[in-house]
């Protein structure tokens, strides 16, 4: 977890998917559950993020609301389909679609 911290803070491209990953073997609880985990993670490690950049004049905000935007309605679908009677079936192969996509773009640059 420390290392995904790291890598987290430092990169931040995909560490949602490791924090899944990981959260999941070591909590044993369904993807849903893995998931509100991740988030409530990430989130606590973004706020002080933030903040150093608000003091620091760096955020453009247009670019910051529309990711917010985007994140909202990713969260809003997240849970009709965590809800759905599938949808743990769908969680896990969307994640594993995921990391393949990632692994592939990775390695093919």
């Amino acid at each position: 977890m420390f290392g995904i911290g790291l890598y987290g803070g430092f990169i931040q491209v995909g560490v949602g998917i490791l924090f899944i990953v990981v959260l999941y073997r070591m909590l044993k609880i369904d993807l849903a559950q893995v998931n509100v985990f991740k988030v409530l993670i990430v989130l606590v490690y973004t706020l002080p993020a933030l903040a150093i950049f608000l003091v620091e004049d760096q955020v453009r905000w247009g670019y910051g609301l529309l990711l917010a935007a985007g994140s909202m309605t990713g969260a809003w679908l997240a849970v009709k389909v965590n809800v759905s009677p599938r949808g743990a079936f769908v969680v896990k192969w969307l994640t594993v679609a995921v990391i393949a996509a990632i692994i592939l773009r990775l390695l093919l640059g």
